[in-house]
């Protein structure tokens, strides 16, 4: 009788809406159909990952949701340990560091599982009946009678309710997010009460406005806004009924990948305090339904070593939609093998869409949002493409024309936007567009100039006319914006100041203001000096942080910042300590150098920040932060460390070999980052970080191995070379990195870069493969193994193309970019 053993992977997850109407359009003509996809290749702008460590690129969307690796941690545990699996991608060895667990879940909202044989199917498809009764999907995707007796089934259901308590509203007009226009939601900025019509009661419009006014207070709370800085870089939380569970959104630089942009957007969230959105905020959020089924080719036809058969099938279907009324997610994965200002907040550009649970170490979904293929799309007329000067006079006379009924808001924009593409021929109708007596022309042109940089630089002058006239503020406000960017006109400077001057705190909280405020640097200083004393700390924080910006122009503020320092509350002196360093007056550094010898500790650590700050650095910053290295307090330890890194001359050499035996990891691994880059490199540098390649922490060890392959030392070869046969896998890719740094290059480090070719992690052979690639033509030997991989690794995997981009780079090396370009070290 033959033996056979379906191994099955099964992961599902449903973040439903909980209401029967989810589906429903808000308004005629705006339904939103799902973009389904039978595969996941049909979507060329997006991938669907197993795993959070997939590279983010400008142009590609990444969906993940944990469901998969839910059920790959129950067949791990099934199978007694990590999944085996021959000649394995990059993502079986990622998978199984389960990086995501049950301890992510409450107990109510999944379940996983996993089991041998028909029963297993029908003891899931039993608790599924009970803990989710009628749910989509809540089933397993074979039937009990189809599966033998020795097959191996795992599978994982998540289902999540993340209803808003107050619905968002539909937006009527598209918004552009990169070259398409999209459906979105949100809420506008609120006005107040509107007159009433001659033949409508005023009782109607009152009793109007407070179910408006109540609309809007409860949409204000639902939005948590966290570390506004512009409109481009901000982080905002969705708050739902279910609260316990986070849903943010994020429009940030993303990371080199999805989980590194996931902890700096959490990082920043923990950091910062959150504001309630006001009446004057608007949100603009695209409106997202999409149905996608993904193979992952990259597994099929592995052998599964605890079986000893080839994997049949891997798949996940992943549902995701996201509108007014809150969010829908579904996601099934299948395994199988043979035995086996105000805040102006559009997210109008990548974005990253986090659902997390409260108090939990990692996310259950996450989606990057790098272009519209996943939105509803509506078609806009767009005019044909003509040489720049005739398109600015199509374009210019449509802006200026004075029709009845008026184009739509989103129609004048768009032809404000195609003037300041065209250049310097759309910059004289744009500054036309300044006197319009239509308030949207006029906002339209300040803005789409404030876009024109350098070859707006002419309107500097108009803007600041305009705005000196202009008498609506959120005008007012866009026209600050666009001064900032291309230069205030330096006979204006007086005009505008006193302008701003009848905007209070507004110069340091609101983002145009605060912009013109830098811009204009020294004489606007007092704005910022004022604005510190508003008793608000928000206000108080943007002020000192407009002033960092500033730096040595801001030298109008010390004797307010020294006073500031004196203060009580410790973490607003951290703001204040780095800019008084920026400003790099003797005033602030003595006071600085007094706080060091703070009995308060974080004000000494902040103080370290602050000396770290100065340039060019005194001897006394140097003794000073020297001293700050013995302090009682590691994180006092840490700052000053940081800050004598950031001088990095040979002054500070001996304080960082003689803290490299700091009692503190933390303290260690700081110091080890620094030894890699102050130079020149001496031998006490070298015989410290060897020293802390053998710590007992692992992140000090990995980061000494890499700071060793950057002094370029021969006699740090050794050590790295025994780092590469490490019995930590993390620490065998950080040698590759390393080696691949090492100048010049030798033949023990070519020779330990192709052996690491052959190494059991994946992320250790990418790296060798990358560092080889690197090295050029002097790796000539690693090409027969290079052709090797790039003939063997699935289709289209990283490795692939890492292994073809690296022969090519070592074959021929002038007609190649840097591969470190492209992928960067790991």
């Amino acid at each position: 009788m033959r033996t056979s053993l379906l191994v099955s992977l099964v992961g599902l997850s449903v973040l439903a809406a909980g209401c029967a109407e989810h589906g429903k359009p808000m308004a005629a003509g705006q339904a939103v159909t799902a973009i389904v996809k039978p595969n996941a290749s049909e979507f060329a702008g997006i991938i669907v990952t197993p795993h959070l460590e997939v590279r983010i690129d400008p142009n590609t969307s990444v969906m993940w949701c944990s469901t998969f690796q839910l059920a790959w941690n129950e067949m791990c545990d099934l199978a007694g340990g990590p999944l085996q699996i021959d000649n394995a991608p990059p993502m079986v060895g990622v998978l199984n560091r389960r990086t995501a667990t049950r301890d992510d879940l409450d107990d109510a909202s999944f379940l996983a599982m996993a089991g041998v044989g028909p029963a297993i199917v029908e003891k899931i498809n039993k608790e599924l009946a009970r803990k989710f009764p009628g749910k989509p999907l809540a089933r397993v995707p074979v039937a009990a009678r189809e599966v033998g007796e020795n097959w191996w089934i795992a599978y994982a259901y998540l289902l999540k309710d993340l209803l808003f308590e107050e619905p968002f509203e539909r937006s009527s007009l598209p918004m552009r997010f990169l070259d398409a226009h999209v459906v979105t939601f949100g809420a506008t900025p609120y006005d107040g009460p509107e007159a009433p019509l001659p033949d409508e009661p005023a009782e109607a419009t009152k009793e109007e406005h407070l179910n408006h006014r109540r609309h809007r207070t409860m949409l204000n709370a639902q939005v948590l806004i966290y570390d506004y800085r512009s409109g481009d870089d901000f982080i905002v939380e969705l708050r739902t009924k279910a609260k316990d569970d986070h849903l943010i959104l994020a429009k940030v630089k993303p990371g080199k990948t999805l989980s590194e942009t996931i902890d700096l957007v959490l990082k920043r969230v923990g950091s910062s305090r959150p504001e309630n959105m006001t009446d004057e905020d608007a949100l603009k959020v695209p409106v997202i339904n999409v149905d996608i089924a993904k193979r992952y080719d990259q597994l099929i036809g592995k052998t599964l070593v605890q079986a000893g058969m080839p994997i049949l099938d891997a798949l996940q279907v992943t549902r995701f939609r996201l509108d007014e009324k809150g969010a829908q997610l579904m996601s099934l994965a299948y395994l199988s093998a043979f035995s086996a200002s105000p805040h102006w907040m559009e997210f109008d550009k990548p974005y990253l869409v986090l659902l997390q649970r409260k108090g939990a170490k990692h996310p259950y979904f996450a989606l990057w949002v790098a272009n519209p293929e996943l939105m509803t799309k509506v078609h806009v007329e767009r005019p044909p493409e003509i040489p720049p000067a005739e398109r600015a006079k199509t374009l210019g006379a449509e802006l200026l024309q004075d029709s009845d009924p008026r184009p739509p808001d989103y129609r004048i924009y768009d032809v404000a936007e195609g003037l300041a593409r065209t250049g310097k021929a759309g910059v004289p109708y744009l500054v036309k567009g300044l006197q319009s007596k239509d308030a949207v022309v006029r906002r339209a042109s300040a803005s789409r100039l404030g876009w024109g940089g350098p070859e707006a630089r002419d309107a500097a002058e108009a803007l600041a006319k305009a705005m000196v006239a202009e008498k609506d503020d959120e005008i007012v406000s866009t026209m600050a914006g666009a001064i900032a960017k291309v230069g205030p006109p330096a006979e204006y400077v007086p005009a505008l100041l006193k302008v701003l001057g009848r905007k209070g705190n507004a110069v340091a909280i609101e983002e145009n203001y605060r912009d013109l405020v830098v811009a204009i640097g020294a004489p606007a200083v007092p704005l910022l000096v004022a604005a510190m004393d508003s008793g608000d700390g928000q206000v108080e924080h943007r002020a000192i942080d407009a002033l960092t910006e500033i730096g040595p122009g801001a030298t109008g503020a010390i004797d307010a910042l020294v006073k500031r320092m004196t203060a009580t509350n410790a973490c607003m002196d951290s703001f204040v300590a780095k800019a008084l360093g920026r400003i790099g007056d003797v005033r602030a550094l003595r006071v600085l150098l007094a706080a060091t010898r703070d009995k308060d500790w974080m004000i000494r650590a902040h103080a370290a920040e602050g000396l770290g700050a100065f340039k060019p650095a005194s001897d006394e910053s140097v003794h000073a932060l020297i001293a700050l290295m013995k302090d009682e307090n590691k994180f006092v330890r840490c700052d000053a460390c940081d800050s004598l890194r950031a001088i990095g001359d040979a002054r500070v050499l001996d304080a960082m070999v003689a803290a490299a035996g700091d009692r503190a990891s933390i303290v260690r691994f700081r110091v080890a980052e620094a030894l890699g880059e102050i130079k020149p490199t001496t031998d006490q540098a070298v015989t410290a970080l060897t020293v802390l390649l053998k710590d007992k922490d692992e992140t000090v060890r990995r980061v000494a191995c890499w700071s060793l392959g950057g002094t370029g030392d021969a006699r740090a070869l050794g050590a790295i070379l025994e780092a590469a046969k490490d019995r930590d896998s993390k620490m065998r890719g950080h040698a590759a990195c390393a080696l691949g740094k090492f100048k010049p290059v030798t033949d023990e480090a070519v020779n330990a870069l192709i052996a690491l070719l052959k190494d059991k992690d994946g992320r250790a052979r990418l790296n060798a493969i990358i560092c080889l690639g690197n090295i050029g033509p002097k790796a000539r030997r690693a090409l027969p193994e290079l052709d090797r991989i790039s003939k063997t690794a699935p289709a289209d995997s990283e490795a692939q193309r890492v292994a073809r981009e690296a022969y090519k780079n070592i074959a021929s090396p002038k007609t190649q970019p840097s591969l470190n370009d492209i992928f960067g070290p790991s």
